[in-house]
């Protein structure tokens, strides 16, 4: 079972890239055109439900990455048996999750008015419908996820990242044409019900294809079934500290600041979130070959360059926050409206949470992949009680900014605790796992100059916010390549690879 890691990464790594666009196309570009055809107050209670179904997903635990660790295990080691026994319990208890899930979030629709503290006369039944398919697409999506954990464990990434392509193209055209044709929040929910039919349909067409000429004899072993059953309770406990810090923010601000303010927020807060998935992602690239490498014993060798190319992630993560930073008040303005900018401190908050939570995000999944389980799980449950009540402290005390400051304290001390974990387990030597963290302050210090020096567009227009962001760019590619010895060293590794694949340079 011999496998291509490079290849295989660099091309999910693509289709990730490719995911991303459709992601700011769906969430970023589009959200005019939502508004042309959805009031801000039911979009705001919209991103509230969202959130609300957020939460009823803890009943799922994180349950892409828990299936994808086991059967890359397995695979690495070449343990067909084993990797039957997965697969065939994983997808029982993913129907099974599929079905409470749903059933869950039938019951929570009947209490929205009284979560939410709905105005009199608003469109409840339509929100509600709305949320009920949304809630039919993501039960789908849980069953889906497992075909495309087998697959990405079989090192086909390309397919698995293809198969979710084709599921955000399918959403992102139905919505637009279903606001068109006056549907209004239930093009929304329509969207996401067709999103998870077409990542369930198109990776059991992959599985199917994959699996069957590997002649793999189907076992079910209760034993198998109640380990599994046993990760996702730690599993769960990982994804409601995810949820909690990634989502809460929104629901705070609808139940006590109202649904404009929350779509204030979401407008903030959708472009960092988005474009540092640019960076970030980049660890979910590599997942399927880190949990291959665990199982053949092979990851300590590969451990130099993990760490290495993490720090190149974590300087990019500094470019984008920066540039965020300094052009959001502009884009905002040209992109939907002045009047909706929460402020240039809101901002600076909203990006450097974003990017301390893609650190402790990148560090948690390294930690997930090579196989602790119970102590990511632990981790995130811990830091999900302490964020809740520190961010609704810090909003009744001092509003949006003091939910802000809370989050991100909590947020550095759990980036510290999965780093310390990844270290103790895989026995990192002192001078490699001081690479991320010195790439990370290199990038920040390129950042901070750059934006000293370069300053946003004194009158909003594209022509300026495009020029901008250019010698933004330019500033920090200059500033970083003469600090960063690391980026150096990269930057000549592509300058190598350009030349010989198409002998120029």
């Amino acid at each position: 079972m011999k496998t291509q890691y490079k290849k295989n990464t660099i091309y999910y790594m693509l289709t990730q890239y490719v995911q991303i666009i459709l992601t700011i196309i769906y969430g970023v570009i589009l959200i005019p055109f939502y508004l042309r055809y959805i009031s801000t107050e039911m979009y705001g209670v919209w991103m509230a439900t969202g959130n609300i179904m957020m939460w009823l997903s803890i009943l799922m635990p994180d349950w892409s990455q828990l299936i994808l660790q086991q059967l890359g295990v397995a695979y690495g080691a070449e343990d067909r048996e084993e990797f039957s026994r997965i697969l065939v319990c994983g997808i029982i208890i993913a129907i099974s999750f599929g079905l409470v899930f749903y059933t869950v979030s039938w019951s929570a629709s009947f209490f929205f008015e009284g979560w939410l503290n709905l105005p009199v006369g608003f469109e409840l039944a339509s929100l509600t419908n709305a949320f009920l398919l949304a809630a039919v697409g993501t039960a789908l999506t849980v069953l889906g996820v497992t075909f495309s954990s087998v697959n990405l464990a079989l090192q086909h990434t390309v397919s698995a990242g293809m198969a979710n392509i084709a599921a955000m193209v399918v959403r992102v055209v139905s919505v637009v044409i279903l606001l068109r044709q006056g549907y209004g929040i239930l093009s929304l929910g329509y969207g996401n019900m067709l999103y998870g039919t077409t990542v369930l349909v198109v990776n059991v067409l992959f599985t199917v294809k994959f699996v069957w000429p590997m002649g793999l004899r189907f076992i079910f072993d209760f034993k198998a079934l109640f380990k599994l059953i046993q990760l996702t309770a730690y599993s769960s406990l990982n994804k409601f500290g995810n949820i909690v810090s990634k989502q809460m923010e929104f629901f705070l601000v609808t139940r006590y600041l109202g649904g404009e303010e929350a779509t204030m927020l979401k407008i903030i807060k959708v472009v960092p979130e988005t474009l540092l998935l640019f960076a970030t992602n980049v660890s979910v690239a590599l997942m399927p070959a880190v949990s291959h490498s665990k199982g053949a014993g092979t990851i300590k060798d590969k451990m130099d360059a993990l760490m290495k190319f993490t720090g190149i992630m974590f300087a990019f993560s500094c470019y984008l926050g920066g540039g965020i930073y300094e052009l959001q008040e502009t884009f905002v303005t040209l992109w939907v409206d002045s009047g909706i900018f929460a402020g240039q401190k809101i901002v600076f908050l909203v990006v450097a949470n974003t990017v301390i939570v893609g650190v402790a995000d990148t560090f948690g999944r390294y930690v997930f992949t090579v196989g602790k389980i119970k102590a990511v799980a632990t981790a995130r449950s811990i830091s999900a009680v302490c964020q809740a009540g520190v961010m609704l402290a810090g909003l009744l005390l001092w509003g949006m900014e003091g939910m802000l400051i809370g989050a991100i304290m909590v947020a550095c001390g759990l980036a510290m605790v999965f780093m310390i974990i990844l270290i103790r387990a895989e026995k990192i030597p002192f001078l490699l796992w001081m690479v991320p963290i010195r790439e990370f302050l290199l990038g920040l210090c390129a950042a901070v100059l750059s934006v000293a020096f370069v300053h946003p567009p004194l009158q909003a227009s594209w022509k300026g916010l495009m020029l901008t962001g250019t010698l933004y760019t330019i500033g920090f590619a200059v500033l970083l390549v003469c600090i960063s010895k690391n980026t150096r060293l990269y930057l000549v590794a592509v300058l190598r690879f350009l030349k010989k694949r198409f002998g120029f340079l």
